[in-house]
C-alpha cells in the first residue's frame, strides 16, 4: 500500500493490530496518500498508537473519515492529541476529515476540551463526531461542547472608562445606557460569530448530568 494509487477505503478493524500496526498505517498518510476512509475500530489500539496517527493528521490531506471506536486504551492523552492534529490541520487548511468516531475511547475531560476547539475552529470542515461511551467525559466535557455550540453576540462596547446613565429612579428596571465616549471605541466589534460546521454529534453513554445535557440541548439548533 506504500505505492497505492487506487484504494481508497481500508478497513482494518477487529484485527488487533495494535500500536505498531497503527505506526505502518500512519505512514501510509503522507503527501501521496489517495485514502479517504480509515477505519481502526476495536484494534488494542493504545495511546502511543494515537500520537502517530495524530501526527500523521497533521499532515494529511485525503481522509474523510477515521474511525478508532472501541479501542478503550487510547485514553485521554490519546484523543486529545487527535483532535488537537485535526483542529492544527483545520487552521493550516489542509485537513478533510469530516467524519470521526472515537467512541468506547476511554476519553476524558482533556479529550473534550480539545475537542470542543476543534469543534469551533472557523476551517474545520467536520460535520459528524461519535464520542459514545466515554464515560468519563462527566460534567466538564458537557460545558465544554455547550461552549462550542453557542455563537458568540457582538461585542458590547466596554464600560471602562464609559459614562453610564443612572437609572431616573430606584424602582426603573431599564437596563442602563452606555455613552460612547468616541467613534473609536463605538466602531469596535467583535467579528461575526462562526457557527460549527458540525450536524452530527453522538454522546450517548457519556453520563452527562441532567442540568448539563439541558443546557447543551438548548444552544443546539
Amino acid at each position: 500500500l506504500g505505492e497505492n494509487v487506487s484504494v481508497t477505503k481500508l478497513d482494518l478493524s477487529h484485527n488487533h493490530i495494535g500500536c505498531r500496526g497503527v505506526r505502518a498505517v500512519a505512514k501510509l498518510l503522507d503527501g501521496k496518500s489517495i485514502l479517504r476512509v480509515l477505519d481502526l475500530g476495536d484494534n488494542r489500539v493504545a495511546s502511543g498508537g494515537a500520537f502517530a496517527l495524530a501526527f500523521a493528521l497533521k499532515k494529511n490531506t485525503s481522509l474523510q473519515q477515521v474511525c478508532l471506536r472501541l479501542n478503550a486504551e487510547i485514553g485521554d492523552e490519546g484523543g486529545e492529541s487527535i483532535c488537537t492534529a485535526l483542529r492544527h490541520a483545520s487552521v493550516n487548511r489542509t485537513s478533510r476529515v469530516e467524519s470521526l468516531n472515537l467512541s468506547w475511547c476511554g476519553l476524558g475531560p482533556r479529550s473534550a476540551r480539545a475537542a470542543a476547539r476543534m469543534i469551533k475552529c472557523e476551517n474545520s470542515v467536520l460535520v459528524s463526531l461519535h464520542f459514545a461511551g466515554n464515560d468519563d467525559f462527566g460534567p466538564e466535557a458537557g460545558g465544554a461542547f455547550r461552549a462550542a455550540f453557542l455563537a458568540a453576540p457582538e461585542e458590547e462596547e466596554s464600560l471602562n472608562g464609559g459614562h453610564v446613565d443612572e437609572p431616573s429612579s430606584k424602582h426603573n428596571k431599564q437596563r442602563p445606557t452606555l455613552v460612547k465616549i468616541n467613534s473609536q471605541e463605538s466602531s469596535k466589534k467583535k467579528k461575526p460569530a462562526v457557527l460549527p460546521s458540525v450536524r452530527f454529534l453522538e454522546t450517548r453513554g457519556t453520563y452527562f448530568p441532567f442540568t448539563t445535557f439541558r443546557r447543551l440541548i438548548a444552544h443546539t439548533r
